[in-house]
C-alpha cells in the first residue's frame, strides 16, 4: 500500500468511527484503538490529512442525506399500503412508524444545525 493509500485509508477509518466507536471501527479494520487515536492525533499536527479527514466526512454525510429522501418515500408508501394489507402485522407498522419517526427528527435536526451554525439550508428533497 503506497503512503497516499495508507492516508486514505487513515481517514476513511477516522470517518467510520466518528460516525460508530472506535471500538467497532478498530474491529471492522483490524487494528487496534490505539491506532486510531494516533490517527485522530495526527489531525492536528498534520493540515493535509485534516483536509482530507474533512473531505472523507463530507463525502459520507452528503451520502447518507441523499439517501433520506428515499427511506422517507418507502416508509411512507409501506405505511399507506399497510392499511390496506391484512397481512402486515402491528409490530411490522409500529417498526416503520417509529423509524418514520426517527428520520423525520433527523432531518428536522439537521436541517436546524445547517441554519444555526452553517447559515444555509440542505434541501432534503433535491434529486440527484
Amino acid at each position: 500500500m503506497t503512503p497516499d493509500e495508507r492516508t486514505n485509508r487513515a481517514a476513511m477509518i477516522l470517518v467510520q468511527a466518528a460516525y460508530s466507536s472506535d471500538t467497532s471501527a478498530a474491529k471492522h479494520w483490524g487494528i487496534s484503538v490505539r491506532t486510531i487515536q494516533n490517527y485522530r492525533a495526527r489531525l492536528n499536527s498534520d493540515s493535509d490529512f485534516a483536509r482530507l479527514f474533512a473531505l472523507k466526512k463530507a463525502e459520507f454525510e452528503q451520502a447518507w442525506l441523499t439517501d433520506m429522501p428515499l427511506a422517507l418515500r418507502k416508509a411512507v408508501h409501506f405505511l399507506g399500503k399497510a392499511f390496506e394489507q391484512p397481512d402486515y402485522t402491528p409490530e411490522m407498522i409500529h417498526a416503520v412508524a417509529g423509524a418514520l419517526k426517527i428520520m423525520a427528527e433527523i432531518r428536522l435536526t439537521k436541517e436546524m444545525l445547517d441554519i444555526r451554525f452553517g447559515g444555509g439550508h440542505y434541501d432534503f428533497d433535491q434529486q440527484n
